[in-house]
């Protein structure tokens, strides 16, 4: 591990004095290691809920949804957490009778203790990602 950034672009931001900032190029391209690749694409899959699954290790999932009023999506009441993130559109978030509204920005965490929570929504627009753990 280590704690030095090499900056490859800085998004065209300026320093105090208005100047692009300096960047690092021959430094990063000197610490990467060409060993460890090339990285193949990963083919995504549709998981128990519909959801599209994203990432997969032994410890959690990362999954993408896209919800209606017509297809809810429905997590919790199984002994996992689940960390929902709205990423477009807003959404209804219903557990134990309460309802409440997440808009793009959104984090909901799900308690592993916690009830069965239902997300829809009435556009169909709406998307939403959930981390899970295993």
């Amino acid at each position: 591990a280590s704690n030095t950034t090499w900056r490859v672009f800085d998004w065209n931001r300026l320093d105090q004095n208005g100047g692009s900032r300096e960047l690092h190029l021959e430094q990063a391209l000197a610490a990467i290691d060409y060993r460890t690749g090339p990285v193949h694409p990963v083919e995504s899959t549709t998981n128990s809920a519909g959801g599209e699954r994203l990432v997969q290790c032994p410890y959690f999932s990362m999954d993408r949804y896209g919800i209606n009023s017509a297809e809810p999506v429905t997590l919790g009441d199984d002994d996992k957490f689940h960390i929902v993130a709205v990423t477009n559109g807003q959404m209804q978030v219903q557990t134990n009778g309460r309802i409440e509204r997440l808009s793009v920005g959104e984090v909901r965490l799900i308690p592993a203790s916690g009830n069965k929570t239902v997300f829809s929504s009435s556009t169909r627009d709406t998307e939403f990602i959930a981390i899970s753990s295993h």
